[in-house]
C-alpha cells in the first residue's frame, strides 16, 4: 500500500452504526479514524486537526454535506472529499460534484471501492 505513514481519516455520518462499523474496517486496514455525527462537528474537528481524507454524507440533521464542503475546504482547501451517501438523486450528485469532491459512492457499496477511493486520493495528494 503505503509507507508506514499513518493517514488519517474523518468519517462525517449521522448514523451512528454505520460509522462505527465502517470506521473499525478502516482501522483494519491501517488507518486513524475518528468519526462525528453532523458537519457542524466536522467542521469544528478540521479545523482543530489535520485530516487526510473526509468521507461525508450528505443528508444530515443542521447543514448538510454538500452546504459544509465550502467551509471545509476554506480550512483545508486540499483535503480530498469522498461523498458517501444513499441518495441516488442525480440532483444531488450534480450539486455535489460542482463543489470539486474527490468520488462520489452510492450506499450500498462494495469496502473494495472504498478503499480504491481513498488509495487514489492518497496517491494525489502526495
Amino acid at each position: 500500500m503505503f509507507s508506514r505513514e499513518i493517514f488519517s481519516i474523518l468519517i462525517v455520518d449521522d448514523d451512528i452504526y454505520f460509522t462505527k462499523l465502517l470506521g473499525k474496517m478502516l482501522i483494519r486496514q491501517g488507518y486513524k479514524v475518528e468519526t462525528v455525527l453532523s458537519a457542524d462537528e466536522a467542521i469544528k474537528e478540521i479545523s482543530k486537526k489535520s485530516y487526510d481524507i473526509l468521507l461525508l454524507d450528505i443528508h444530515m440533521e443542521g447543514k448538510d454535506g454538500i452546504e459544509a464542503i465550502p467551509l471545509i475546504k476554506k480550512i483545508n482547501p486540499r483535503i480530498p472529499i469522498i461523498i458517501i451517501t444513499a441518495d441516488h438523486s442525480p440532483f444531488i450528485e450534480k450539486r455535489a460534484r460542482r463543489e470539486e469532491i474527490f468520488y462520489y459512492l452510492l450506499k450500498p457499496f462494495e469496502f473494495k471501492e472504498l478503499k480504491e477511493a481513498i488509495q487514489s486520493a492518497l496517491l494525489r495528494r502526495k
